[in-house]
């Protein structure tokens, strides 16, 4: 049973190995029972291979292929995971409009570096300065008289608004993994100055935002790569605060209004844009999440079947796997993610040997199906064992093997003899009677008087034939 997948020690899997999930025998893609199981064999093994080797057809222990499996991440699995990685501690920065991803550290108030970064590769700092906002607002002069607030209405002028993201920050807590997507729950805080001019009026208010919520959604492609579908960035009004109007009545209601409208949109825009490029860097997340996965020791991954996963450099009747290499990524759906995964170095990932009877094998020396060979029984007097099963014998001839002397068995367990040479020839491992002379005359005549064909090579010396 596998323990303490997301302790202490795991924070400090990303630069090591990492584990895998379960599959069948060599080199056919495909499920197969979990690891680490063994049942028991009701037939003897005659003989049995090392971990990652199989019985050949010639019954000799030869190297596996390649195995296959389906590695498969639950959503529960991803919570613990984005946990050991500190994600939380990572954060995304802007000041003066440079905007920077952040994986931890002095800018995301942590004191240590987020391990998200194995997965991450932040884009460079770069402008996300707002654009201008253009509009018209009408233009009231307002002044207290006596504690009173009064306001002279005049007409709409046009207006350009300059915003500045002087500071700001995005802070999440956990990310939280849906059925089909991770959900960021966040906190942004800014401080922005606005140069406003409505000829003839020039103002520079500053536009405070605390806490105001945020919440993202990214999930997957066809490719693994991390797409980012929403980012909901709530009504800044109640988490809002204008300054530096003045007695200008109509600067904070152009402030808290249409301008600070546009200017939510426009971060909206820059944080899905930010960090989509943060998610999926010179790769692709969701594969390289998988790929770390696979080959992280002790993983939380599963296999097609829910049984854990085999380890790099994890030993098992199976073989050992030195290195899991993903070859499809599959998606995230219906609260998982999945991916191909294939690796050298093992037969099977657990696999459970079949008994002659439920290989209908009743005679001779079986495969398993794992790694071992299976002493099936052997056949009654007139039969013989034919893949597997006992089969009536029909004998053979000596003519019927060609064989024109010696002595040979007629394929039902009993011995022939097919006569013996005459005229100077012997009988070769062929049972073919051969035979060579000094001389062709006297030579060849009794080859032939014995049925036999007489040929002379070059050098003079005859060689006689039986057929």
């Amino acid at each position: 049973m596998k323990t303490n997948r997301f302790g202490a020690a795991t924070r400090l899997f990303l630069l090591s190995a990492f584990s895998v999930a379960g599959a069948i025998a060599c080199g056919a893609p495909g499920g197969g029972p979990g690891a680490g199981e063994s049942t028991g064999r009701t037939n003897s093994a005659v003989t049995t291979c090392p971990p990652g080797q199989e019985v050949g057809a010639s019954g000799a222990c030869l190297p596996c292929p390649s195995v296959f499996a389906t590695g498969v991440e639950s959503t529960y699995a991803l919570q613990g995971f984005f946990s050991a990685l500190s994600i939380e501690d990572a954060c995304y920065t802007v000041s003066n409009n440079i905007g920077t991803f952040n994986l931890g550290g002095a800018a995301c108030n942590t004191s240590y570096m987020s391990q998200l970064g194995a997965f991450v590769t932040p884009p460079a700092p770069s402008n996300v300065q707002p654009p201008p906002i253009y509009g018209s607002v009408p233009i009231q002069v307002c002044v207290t008289i006596l504690g009173n607030n009064i306001c002279t209405p005049g007409p709409s002028v046009s207006y350009a608004a300059y915003p500045s993201i002087a500071s700001l920050s995005l802070d999440w807590t956990d990310w939280t993994p849906n059925a089909s997507s991770v959900e960021i729950d966040a906190t942004l805080s800014a401080v922005i100055d606005v140069h406003v001019s409505a000829d003839p009026l020039v103002v520079n208010p500053t536009l405070t935002i605390s806490k105001l919520p945020v919440t993202i959604n990214f999930g997957s492609d066809g490719s693994g790569n991390a797409t980012v579908g929403s980012v909901d960035v709530a009504s800044p009004g109640p988490y809002s605060n204008v300054s530096g109007c003045g007695a200008l009545g109509w600067c904070s209601g152009l402030i808290s209004g249409p301008v600070e409208s546009s200017i939510s949109g426009a971060i909206q825009s820059t944080l899905s844009t930010e960090l989509g490029t943060a998610l999926n860097g010179t790769g692709h997340f969701w594969y390289g999440l998988m790929q770390a996965l696979a080959n992280q020791t002790n993983s939380s991954l599963l296999d097609s079947t829910g049984k854990p996963w085999v380890g790099v450099g994890e030993s098992t009747p199976g073989g050992t796997p030195t290195a899991w290499t993903e070859v499809q990524y599959l998606g995230y759906s219906n609260g998982q993610v999945t991916a191909d995964f294939s690796s050298t170095g093992l037969c099977y990932i657990d696999c459970t040997p079949k008994t002659c009877a439920q290989q209908s094998y009743t005679c001779g020396t079986q495969y398993d199906g794992c790694s071992a060979q299976l002493d099936c029984g052997s056949c009654g007097a007139g039969d013989i064992c034919t893949n597997g099963s006992c089969q009536v014998c029909i004998p053979k001839t000596c003519e019927s093997q060609s064989a024109m002397c010696g002595t040979i068995t007629d394929g039902c367990g009993n011995e022939l003899s097919c006569g013996t040479c005459s005229g100077g020839t012997t009988c070769n491992a062929n049972h073919a009677c051969v035979g060579t002379g000094g001389t062709s005359g006297t030579y060849c005549a009794n080859c032939r008087k014995s049925g036999g064909i007489c040929t002379v090579e070059a050098s003079g010396t005859a060689i006689c034939i039986h057929e």
